[in-house]
């Protein structure tokens, strides 16, 4: 039989799994294959062991599996060269004061030699002390070798060394210096060594550092074959089905259902069963034949989301219960089948809903320890009155009118409880069981699934397409994020992968119409045209558009579903508009190669992160890596990106995989020192330091970042209203010889070549603001002075005679606009949003030369407006005919021989011939030329923009590390 040992430490915290997996690796190198075993009721640490043995690893359990631990380690090693076990906490920490089930009484029971690995920081002969003291205490087992862990340096080691040897204490076998890496945790311990693609390397990297300081040899002859009688355990006789077929059993496993002993499910296979393992996380139904479902512990709360949106298979699972299938899940899979989950931060998703309970998370511990469990009832696997021994570790508590299935006490005595519950053909509680203890209770499970007609295949039941996503969140508004995206959007099309861009949650008056009608933030239609594809609604299923006093409206894929305040939003609203924006990413995912997410604001607005919908938990539903851009020009940099890393919950945190430095002015060498210390604090790689450059700005997401822009002889004025909306219509004009600037003052008005009155989410507050700052009488004395004034969709509205609002889209009454131009304006419903197209109509002034020309953009309002009374001489309406929904729609009108002018058309700029005749109209007005050369389309000075945008970001991200992230995120 195998010879072996077990590495044991004073206390947890001591890098004992780090040690226990580098070691095995370490001996696997040389050629030993070598068996690992974990003491206690961990699920955690033996992935770890698993990894760097190449063998699945075993658990040791006196309390869960009494008197089998000599047959399970002589059963699990058949093969193996040598024997690992890793200790549980202290040496001597287990039930009781008498350290019952510890790893000291492990190593009694099977007679193997303890290898101590001790924190030597800040200290040298006190290690003796602390050796000397675990190896002679009464009833110790033998303690053989000292591993010192964090040694500062060969003279530190000989140190200990010396010390060691002076005291008569076991030798030292080696030393390990400071590892600058670690392995994460989180708040049930560990991440899982499977989690993580870069585990491996993290291990190969620490074995090699043992390798040079451990002295292996010794190691391997200081190992001994354990002792004890290998009784196995007395199996009933495997179940069969009525007519002989396979009796299946579907076992959840993934990343959210991962805490299985290895010794269950060979019991499970000793009575007869074909395991047949599947995902909750990606699989939409139920392997075929199943009559019994296995839901073991895990991290639900770290996949809320993912499980929620996988909708196809929550419906399987109800249909099956319904049909007999029998179902038994232990603490994260009780979870699952309950009807409400409440994560560690606050969000909540509904899930299987077999269990009329609400699960929520507590900052303490709510149990953790051995318990014995009675049963207060005939249930699925243990008759009324029978008894086991289980573990309970779980953060969480279950609310509900659900009977319990048992009374509970704890191992080492107190008061007891009632927990677990228990339906027809469903047993569920906190309690994890190593059924190898208890082969009849499996047998019970089984002989009640036998009778289950079978799960039969479904048309969906294949593992979900699913692309691979990448988020870019930002420290602060304005950091960036939009620019990222863009890029990334445009850098990953021209390479030819399917790109789509998603913003979960966008507030923004900036819109735009999507081809089938329904609008979402301008960004994301951005980001769609970087990308190559039409916009769609998907891509921003929630839109908030200010109304002011915190209020917005809230569309909803396009719509207009609701206005609320900020407070009933988060509170009452925020759950369903997740639910939405989750399946539409769903459905991205499933159609593209790469979905490119952008985050809102700042991931770490603490006081709203339970109801946060658009950052981390966005990104956590995608499986999404994290790249943290922080704004230099802003400074404060590196406080801001550190500080936001700290703020985060721990179990977030880990979801920022890079960071990224924007708008950095001069050399940015000079940042080097920057670079290091924050790879060095977050541990976390820069992408990269990004320069300034002015030149490759994109349409501002929202009326607080927008710029003046564009250079040349021609001024032209938009009036910067409050509310205003759509302010990337004037984008193409600056880029054909006009300087736009936005008028905060209505002396800003003079000198302007044209005056735009742009779109505006509230007409009428903007109309009663235009008129309190005098700007209502210095676009008239514009217009006296013919200057050109054009309106556009809200600012059509304000330039007519009077506005009405008899169902209070906006305010219920009406008021008097500036009367420039002869029609009034009616508010109601239906709301148009929609792309449109059309032919010039106008047949005065410069109008005329473009009468017959086509021109196209879209429409989002509310109102409808129409000529009223006769048309004064040099007035006229329409001024463009629009085709909507296979009708042709007379909009727009204008006056004074088309000096004044306006109509809902947003996007008018961006066609070339429209574009083109206005500004030649200018420029005559002034003397200059017409514009030479072809006119290009607003979105071919886009792509263009995009193109640069792309060039830029190739040349200074680490695009190699970026796409290792991605591949790692998408696992």
């Amino acid at each position: 039989m195998a010879r072996g040992f077990v590495l044991a430490a004073p206390a947890s915290g001591a890098g004992k799994t780090t040690l226990a997996s580098a070691l095995i690796l370490a001996l696997r190198r040389r050629g030993q294959a070598v068996q690992p075993f974990k003491v206690g009721p961990d699920y955690i640490d033996p992935s770890f062991l698993s990894l760097a043995a190449g063998r699945p690893c075993g658990n040791l359990d006196g309390f869960l599996t009494p008197r089998l631990l000599p047959w399970i380690v002589e059963e699990e090693s058949r093969g193996a060269d040598l024997i690992a076990l890793e200790g549980v906490m202290g040496l001597y920490d287990g039930l009781g004061p008498e350290g019952l089930y510890s790893t000291a009484w492990v190593a009694r029971e099977l007679a193997l030699p303890v290898v101590l690995a001790v924190d030597a920081s800040a200290s040298a002969t006190s290690v003796a002390a602390l050796v000397h003291g675990f190896a002679s205490l009464p009833g110790a087992p033998e303690v053989a070798g000292v591993l010192a862990n964090r040694v500062s340096g060969p003279r530190h080691g000989d140190l200990v060394r010396e010390a060691l040897a002076q005291f008569s204490c076991p030798p030292l076998l080696g030393w390990v210096p400071p590892l600058e890496e670690t392995l994460p945790s989180r708040h049930l311990g560990l991440v899982q060594a499977f989690e993580r693609a870069a585990t491996g390397e993290v291990l190969e990297r620490v074995a090699s550092v043992l390798e040079d300081s451990v002295d292996l040899e010794a190691l391997v002859r200081l190992c001994r074959e354990p002792r004890g009688a290998a009784v196995p355990p007395v199996f009933p006789e495997p179940v069969r089905t009525p007519d002989g077929s396979p009796l299946v059993l579907a076992v959840a496993r993934d990343e959210a259902f991962s805490f299985l002993y290895r010794e269950s499910l060979a019991c499970l296979e000793a009575l007869g069963v074909t395991l047949a393992p599947f995902s909750p996380l990606r699989d939409e139904a139920l392997p075929e034949g199943t009559r019994g479902v296995y839901l073991p512990g895990g991290y639900p709360e770290e996949h809320l989301d993912e499980l929620a949106a996988n909708e196809p298979l929550l419906a399987a699972l109800r249909t099956a219960h319904a049909s007999g299938v029998s179902f038994y899940g232990e603490c994260g899979g009780m979870m699952f089948l309950a009807r409400i989950l409440t994560d560690r931060v606050g969000r909540t998703a509904p899930l299987a809903g077999l269990l009329d309970l609400e699960i929520s998370f507590r900052k303490r511990l709510s149990r953790f320890g051995y318990v014995t469990c009675t049963a207060r009832e005939d249930t699925l696997l243990f008759p009324a009155g029978a008894s086991f021994p289980a573990h309970e570790f779980h953060y969480s508590h279950a609310q509900g009118e659900e009977p319990r299935a048992f009374d509970v006490l704890r191992a080492s005595g107190g008061e007891g409880w009632k927990e677990g519950y228990t339906r027809p053909g469903l047993l569920a509680g906190y309690g994890h069981v190593n059924l190898l203890a208890c082969p009849e209770a499996a047998a019970r499970w089984l002989r009640a699934s036998v009778t289950a007609p079978g799960v039969r295949p479904l048309p969906s039941s294949r593992p979900r397409k699913r692309g691979r996503a990448l988020m870019v969140c930002g420290t602060t508004s304005d950091a960036g994020k939009s620019f990222l995206v863009t890029g990334l959007c445009r850098l990953f099309a021209r390479r030819g992968l399917k790109v789509a861009p998603f913003k979960a949650q966008n507030m923004a008056l900036n819109a735009t119409s999507v081809p089938g009608g329904g609008e979402i933030g301008t960004a994301q239609a951005v980001q769609a045209e970087a990308c190559g594809i039409p916009p769609e609604v998907r891509h921003n299923p929630v839109l908030l558009k200010p109304l002011g006093d915190s209020r917005s409206q809230v569309i909803l894929l396009g719509r207009p579903w609701k206005e609320a305040p900020a407070r009933e939003y988060h509170r009452d609203l925020s759950g369903h508009a997740f639910r939405v924006a989750r399946e539409a990413l769903e459905g991205l995912l499933s159609e593209n190669d790469l979905v490119v997410m952008e985050g809102a604001g700042s991931p770490a607005e603490m006081n709203l992160y339970p109801h946060d919908i658009v950052n981390l938990r966005a990104a956590r539903a995608a499986r999404a890596p994290v790249i943290l851009a922080g704004d230099i020009e802003r400074g404060g940099v590196l406080a801001s990106l550190c500080g936001t890393l700290e703020v985060l919950p721990q179990e977030d945190r880990g979801l920022v995989a890079a960071l990224v430095v924007n708008r950095f002015r001069g050399d940015p060498t000079l940042f080097d020192e920057g670079v290091r210390f924050l790879e060095e604090r977050t541990r976390r790689p820069v992408l990269g330091v990004l320069p300034y450059d002015p030149s490759l700005r994109l349409p501002a997401e929202d009326s607080l970042n927008r710029k003046d822009l564009g250079e040349g002889p021609l001024r032209v004025a938009v009036v910067a209203l409050p509310h205003l909306a759509n302010f990337t219509d004037f984008d193409a004009l600056g880029e054909e010889g006009c300087r736009v600037v936005f008028a905060e003052r209505p002396s800003d008005l003079a000198g302007a070549d044209l005056v735009v009155l742009p779109g505006t989410k509230t007409t009428f507050a903007d109309l009663r603001w235009l008129r309190e700052r005098g700007f209502g009488e210095a676009i008239e004395a514009a217009a006296d002075r013919g200057t050109p004034v054009w309106g556009i969709c809200g600012g059509y509205q304000m330039l007519g005679r009077i506005l009405r609002d008899p169902e209070g889209i906006e305010e219920v009454g009406e008021m008097p606009g500036l009367g420039l131009l002869p029609v009034e304006t009616v508010f109601g419903e239906p709301k148009v949003a929609d792309l449109a197209e059309g032919r010039m109509e106008a047949g005065a002034g410069w109008l005329g030369a473009l009468r017959g020309g086509g021109v196209s953009g879209y429409e989002i309002h509310a109102g409808r407006t129409a000529p009223l009374g006769d048309l004064p001489e040099g007035a006229g309406f329409p001024l463009w005919t629009l085709k909507r929904g296979g009708r042709k729609i007379p909009d727009g009108a204008w006056a004074r021989e088309g000096r004044v002018f306006g109509g809902y058309l947003h996007g008018a700029a961006d066609h070339p011939f429209f574009r083109r005749g206005l500004l030649d109209f200018l420029r005559a007005s002034k003397g200059l030329p017409p514009l030479e050369g072809p006119a290009p389309t607003g979105a071919e000075l886009r792509l263009a923009r995009y193109d640069r945008l792309a060039d830029f970001l190739e040349a200074h991200l680490d695009m190699k590390r970026l796409e290792g992230l991605m591949e790692e995120g998408g696992r």
